[in-house]
């Protein structure tokens, strides 16, 4: 009898039997867990659709970063636009124009977060989750003036203030709506960012908190130390 990994991690919260899982896949070389027909670094869209937040941590465990998926950024589309009708196809291709579809997908990533743990009451585990996402992401944090511009007139202003300062709460950043603090880390953050692009792959983890960015490639088995 063949072990249906896809259905099982849909329809489990278990950290402890999925990393041992993921290991020992590794271990003896089941890539196929990994890689190649099962997209297993799209599957945290699926963990937060499920509010399956403790397996997040296992998988970032064994991914580089999570991968932008078309039919996830669907979903929560769909999702919030039930509830907010406002919400149009149009407005997000508007917003197409000015940033990354990726960059969107983010943003309602995070929306859909905080409408659906506030709803279910789980809302330190979807932030303990977030946190975990954004430090495994290369990308620059979101500050207040990119969700507000592509989501005014969706939520009224103090939504967003509060859907923001959920996000800003979890990452670490100090909560400014003016964007200022938001700034400063950016900057800081991206300057590191642009160093560690160019660091030797002898010096690997020990040079970074986390090892994702850098073009040498390391092994996923050097992950961040914040998930070890």
């Amino acid at each position: 009898m063949n072990f249906d990994f896809t259905e099982w991690i849909s329809t489990h919260e278990k950290p402890e039997i999925l990393e041992y899982l993921l290991y020992h896949s590794r271990h003896y070389g089941r890539g196929d867990l990994i890689e190649g027909d099962f997209p297993f670094d799209e599957i945290i869209d699926s963990c937060i659709f499920n509010r399956y937040f403790l397996n997040i941590r296992p998988i970032l465990k064994y991914i580089n970063v999570p991968r932008f998926s078309e039919d996830d950024c669907r979903l929560y589309f769909l999702k919030i636009s039930s509830m907010r009708p406002n919400l149009t196809e149009e407005k997000l291709h508007k917003a197409e124009k000015r940033m990354k579809r990726e960059r969107i997908h983010q943003m309602l990533q995070i929306i859909w977060m905080h409408i659906d743990c506030r709803h279910h009451h789980c809302t330190e585990a979807a932030s303990e989750a977030l946190r975990l996402i954004w430090c495994s992401v290369p990308d620059a944090y979101i500050s207040f003036k990119e969700i507000n511009r592509v989501f005014r007139g969706i939520f009224r202003a103090e939504e967003l203030k509060n859907i923001y300062g959920f996000y800003a709460k979890a990452v670490g950043l100090g909560f400014d709506t003016d964007g200022h603090r938001f700034e400063t880390r950016f900057h800081r953050r991206s300057a590191v960012d642009v160093n560690l692009v160019d660091v030797e792959s002898d010096f690997r983890c020990e040079t970074s908190s986390w090892c994702g960015i850098l073009k040498s490639g390391c092994s996923n088995r050097c992950r961040p130390r914040h998930l070890s």
